[in-house]
């Protein structure tokens, strides 16, 4: 069929004008969204893009940094029945300076130290280690939590510039959870790596937002929000009397058997964090390695600086851990086990951080073991359970035993 010449013009500059409104409309939602931004502080979950890297050496306060999350900064607004403290963090008020005595860790990571799922606050593992650590050393311990959900170790690095260095920390423990810290904050990946959308999320607030309200409505994943809780969010208004104070009521109201994601978005989760396990992409893994070893070591420099002792916590996904749990998922996506290296970021990472000195703690081995005989993780939740905490701040409080709590101790 041959269309007219007359035809074949008009379909071209019709062609022309259709492009030339939609790229007019999507300039004026995107300066649109931005001014939003601007303006709103309470836009955090629905403009977060986990995968953009992000310049946070501009931000000269702990207010600047914590705005760039997910959470924000809210100091004194209540979350899973904990008020946070003044610095906008889901640990007890703390003094620039240690007590006299004491020990000082400081815990960073992100949502498995903020909130582990939405446990009550005193079943998460810093509460649990804190604890330990004072029966085992007789004298009195503080383990700050400085975790911030949806954060991976570029920004923990930052607040430990801005915030945990300022503190006399004798001990600075970060908990790296393998499943995400990875892939967040990464950059722009090699060809090949699947991560357009997040090249696209760094450069497009109008794209982000869009996306996430997609996700959202299509139940790809739940809306973004502090450690993908499995008990009810409380936002109460600010009550800066409770700063640092636990809610003892939310613990009878955590229901610890209720599943968060239906089993469909489960799975998109679950699979998305299998990508770093695959054997076909093992150089955008090696890229990944490459840039968490960066952050991790400069970290550690920070840290040696100060005259504290630093330890990273590997922390596996749970498919890395529940074999019966993953057999399914792979059943479900259309993934062969052997596709799979399933012990690649922890090999890989533990021999990184050996060959720069790093002390690690490698959870896979011993949750695994424990796996078959208790529930270390709560029901399409991703993090852990209770149990699954304690045996975390079991190993740690073992570490740190066996090194005899390496680490500044002034007046001990």
């Amino acid at each position: 069929m041959v269309i007219p010449g007359g035809l074949a013009r008009r379909i071209v500059r019709w062609s022309i004008f259709v492009v030339a409104q939609v790229v007019v409309v999507a300039i004026l939602l995107e300066i649109g969204v931005r001014i939003a931004a601007s303006l709103d502080t309470n836009l955090h979950s629905m403009l977060y893009a986990s995968g953009s890297e992000v310049d946070l050496d501009e931000c000269q306060t702990v207010k600047q940094l914590l705005d760039r999350s997910i959470l924000g900064f809210r100091p004194c607004q209540e979350y899973y029945g904990f008020t946070l403290n003044s610095r906008s963090l889901r640990t007890s008020e703390y003094s620039r300076h240690k007590p006299e005595g004491a020990l000082r860790v400081l815990a960073l990571g992100d949502s498995f130290t903020f909130a582990s799922g939405g446990l009550p606050s005193g079943q998460g593992w810093p509460v649990v280690l804190e604890g330990m650590l004072r029966e085992q050393l007789h004298r009195p311990v503080e383990v700050l939590r400085m975790g911030v959900p949806g954060t991976s170790t570029p920004f923990q690095l930052r607040l430990f510039q801005l915030e945990g260095s300022q503190l006399e920390p004798d001990i600075v423990i970060l908990a790296f959870f393998v499943g995400n810290d990875l892939l967040e904050q990464q950059g722009v990946p090699p060809a090949g790596c699947g991560m357009l959308s997040a090249g696209l999320a760094k450069t497009s607030l109008a794209f982000r937002a869009a996306r996430n309200l997609y996700r959202l409505h299509a139940g790809v994943e739940r809306a973004p929000g502090p450690g993908d809780a499995a008990g009810p969010q409380t936002r109460h208004p600010r009550d800066c009397s409770r700063a640092g104070l636990d809610d003892p009521s939310y613990a009878t109201h955590f229901d610890p058997m209720r599943p968060t994601f239906s089993v469909e978005r489960y799975d998109q989760i679950q699979e998305h964090r299998l990508s770093i396990l695959l054997r076909s992409r093992r150089r955008c893994f090696d890229h990944m390695l490459t840039r968490a070893v960066t952050a991790i070591d400069a970290l550690d420099q920070e840290v040696m600086a100060t005259g504290a002792s630093f330890l990273v916590m590997l922390i596996p996904d749970e498919m890395q851990v529940d074999a019966e749990a993953r057999a399914g998922l792979l059943a479900r996506v259309g993934i062969a086990e052997p596709e799979l290296d399933i012990e690649l970021p922890q090999r890989e990472l533990g021999r990184e951080l050996a060959r720069s000195g790093i002390e690690v703690v490698d959870l896979l081995p011993e949750l695994r073991d424990t796996a078959a005989v208790q529930t270390l993780y709560l029901p399409r939740n991703t993090h852990w359970s209770a149990a699954g905490n304690r045996i975390a701040a079991e190993a740690l409080a073992r570490h740190l035993e066996a090194e005899g709590c390496r680490a500044r101790q002034d007046g001990a």
